[in-house]
């Protein structure tokens, strides 16, 4: 029978092979704290992560990890992702080529971090096959301990999100700060870059079973 303890162990050796990982989220997290408002970005970001993976999870926990999803659901969800993230490069480009300054970004309402934080998750099909592979010890472990069982696996994992998110997004306003005018312009050219070749990578996977990043 599993134990509390060694459920929480277990979670804080295998969450961070996801919630540290690079991908559009954590490079948007930079993007939108050079941008904006720095660790509060991020922190934002993470309670849209939040309500997407939350109630999945605990779908999840209840089902034993017993789902299965098509490949054309993949496909769909992929498409939908790579739109999203082409969008957000072009965003973060658009303020390159205007010259924005490091915060100028500081009035935009927060729900525009938190709506990026819940689609870059709920579209993420890396992210969802995570939970019921990577994660599945975990996952089975806390359905064998209940609803007690998810409250602590999902209290040991999510503060990895949260704290990883604000400090990427302290960390892009700190780092825009400290290089301004042309070099902060060229920035956000190479995090635009960036999420652009993780979309990239992200449909070669999916659609072609090929990748560009050896991650």
């Amino acid at each position: 029978m599993p134990s509390i303890l060694g459920l929480v162990a277990a979670t804080l050796m295998i969450s961070p092979s996801g919630a540290l990982s690079p991908g559009p989220l954590s490079t948007s997290a930079v993007i939108l704290g050079a941008e904006g408002r720095g660790a509060r970005e991020g922190a934002v970001m993470s309670l849209g992560h939040m309500a997407f993976e939350l109630p999945y999870v605990y779908l999840l926990t209840r089902s034993a990890g017993l789902i299965s999803s098509s490949m054309r659901a993949r496909e769909i969800m992929t498409a939908a992702s790579a739109a999203f993230i082409v969008f957000f490069a072009y965003l973060a480009l658009r303020d390159a080529f205007r010259g924005a300054k490091p915060g100028g970004g500081g009035r935009t309402p927060l729900y525009g971090s938190f709506a990026t934080g819940l689609m870059l998750t709920g579209l993420n099909p890396f992210f969802l096959a995570w939970w019921p592979s990577v994660a599945m010890p975990i996952i089975e472990e806390a359905a064998a301990l209940g609803v007690l069982g998810f409250a602590v696996m999902y209290a040991s994992h999510v503060w990895y999100d949260v704290a990883w998110l604000s400090l990427l997004s302290y960390a892009g306003r700190r780092g825009g700060e400290a290089v301004g005018g042309r070099a902060y312009s060229l920035m956000l050219v190479l995090f635009a870059a960036m999420l652009l070749l993780f979309g990239a990578d992200m449909v070669l996977r999916v659609f072609r079973g090929v990748s560009l990043l050896p991650f």
